[in-house]
């Protein structure tokens, strides 16, 4: 699976992120069942890398799904690490084929510029944001200011890298990532 996804890659502008760190193949993360994960829960979460995800394939806007992981007792997601992100961006490639990227719990909406996950912590050394990004400009609405933080996941024209952050509006609808932190 890993090599057949990274042949559909090759030639494309950024296809030497898959050369330079090549996909791990699926075992590579822990991964329990879908339907029952005693960490987790029965409801969809799933374990990857010591953390409970559920990737929400409907799209909301960020107020919108941050309220959706409120009442399912969680957030959105924290990915503050290259493992974590790669294990749960691997996830979505192999089980949700539809998503092109998903949105955080990350935002500079409080102090522009200041990028901060929903648990308060500054965004650190990775994920890393596109090229050109964050650009707190999206001219598609009107020049709103794009204060929350979206992980790519598959090459697209619209922002063209892999595993890389990009902002945009906050009232943008799109899929997202809901996460619990097992204590």
């Amino acid at each position: 699976m890993a090599a057949s996804y990274a042949n559909m890659f090759m030639g494309h502008p950024d296809s030497r992120l898959l050369a330079a760190a090549p996909l791990k193949p699926l075992s590579w993360f822990t991964l329990r069942s879908k339907s029952f994960d005693s960490e987790c829960g029965t409801d969809g979460y799933v374990t990857i890398d010591s953390h409970c995800f559920k990737v929400h394939e409907e799209s909301k806007t960020f107020d919108d799904a941050k309220s959706t992981c409120d009442m399912e007792r969680g957030r959105m997601a924290v990915i503050d690490n290259q493992t974590t992100a790669l294990a749960l961006n691997d996830h979505i490639r192999a089980n949700h084929t539809s998503l092109v990227g998903y949105l955080l719990g990350l935002t500079d909406r409080e102090v522009e510029g200041e990028w901060r996950w929903e648990n308060g912590d500054l965004l650190g050394d990775y994920p890393k944001f596109n090229r050109l990004q964050p650009n707190d400009n999206d001219r598609r609405y009107n020049n709103q200011g794009a204060d929350c933080g979206y992980m790519s996941v598959v090459w697209h024209l619209l922002h063209k890298a892999i595993d890389q952050l990009y902002d945009d509006i906050c009232s943008h609808p799109a899929n997202f990532v809901c996460e619990r932190v097992i204590v």
